[in-house]
């Protein structure tokens, strides 16, 4: 099914689950008096769901935040009108895969991250919603740096995209289980190229009066992260240029979560964000989209790309 007409389809969807739900919240409030709520069964089995998830999440990082309930409303959504969950993660095609990749010997081999994250890691989460009764729309992206001075070429992408793609179906690495989760729900795309067409922009709002949307405060600790890796990368930057670069990339950002949230791409409005970053990273897609942070659930480990500190 294309894209577009997916788009359709949940369109559609979506209308005649509005209905739905209005009918069966009116239901819901008649019978709460006499704990006769509708469809117990299926409630409990999401709240299972969450709870799973959220015991996983504590499991990461002990301060990832809480499951937002609109999660849990999502996922009954999808139960009830038989519908996939859909699920969204970013994979960061960064510059620092060019020093993996020369130590490497001029190769990608998946890291023990990496191949945990499809033996276990997603194949978790995909079995933890099938066996709920849900459907899994699982959209695996490659994502380019919004700057120029952190893309990679063409080349070393594709490379990096066909590791990814031959360990999610290696049997040997990942083990059968985890082949056949993945290739009945995960579905593995380039967000430019298969996606929006071209290289992601800035929101020109921002840009134009970046201090109206963002917090001061909360961009020089970002500021202070970013200056200290154009040192450590000794990128000669000045810090005028340098705060330039991240108010464009800040911007970028915005421009992506409100992409995402306005039902404009392949996902969106309704999907569950699981990011391979740590969750304060991606704050900034809230902006202009507050509900953004309602579908975020961290439960993979972040930065499985990274070779170890002592490699």
């Amino acid at each position: 099914m294309s894209y577009q007409s997916k788009k359709k389809k949940t369109k559609l969807n979506k209308v005649i689950y509005l209905i739905r739900l209005n009918f069966v919240k009116v239901l819901n409030k008649i019978n709460k008096k006499r704990g006769n709520m509708l469809m117990p069964n299926r409630q409990d089995k999401i709240t299972t769901v969450i709870q799973r998830f959220s015991r996983i999440s504590k499991g990461i990082r002990e301060n990832n935040p809480n499951i937002y309930p609109w999660v849990g409303d999502y996922l009954r959504e999808c139960r009830n009108l038989q519908q996939p969950v859909t699920i969204f993660t970013p994979c960061c095609v960064a510059k620092d895969l060019e020093l993996r990749y020369e130590k490497q010997g001029n190769q990608f081999i998946p890291t023990e991250a990496e191949v945990e994250l499809f033996r276990k890691g997603i194949p978790r989460i995909i079995r933890i919603l099938q066996e709920n009764g849900l459907l899994v729309d699982w959209f695996f992206s490659f994502n380019q740096s919004f700057l120029d001075m952190g893309r990679v070429d063409k080349g070393l992408k594709d490379k990096f995209k066909a590791m990814i793609k031959d360990l999610a179906g290696d049997a040997k690495l990942i083990g059968q289980e985890a082949v056949d989760l993945l290739a009945g729900g995960l579905e593995i795309i380039d967000w430019e190229e298969d996606v929006l067409g071209e290289r992601p922009g800035p929101n020109q709002a921002v840009m134009n009066d970046f201090w109206t949307y963002i917090k001061e405060g909360a961009f020089e600790i970002d500021f202070a992260k970013h200056r200290q890796w154009t040192i450590d990368a000794e990128l000669g930057q000045t810090e005028a240029k340098t705060k330039n670069d991240l108010k464009f990339k800040i911007a970028c950002e915005v421009e992506e979560g409100r992409l995402l949230m306005s039902g404009e791409s392949l996902v969106g409005p309704n999907f569950l964000y699981v990011s391979l970053e740590e969750p304060e990273r991606i704050d900034v897609f809230s902006v202009l989209a507050p509900e953004f942070r309602t579908r975020v659930v961290t439960v993979l480990k972040p930065y499985p790309w990274r070779l170890p500190k002592d490699e």
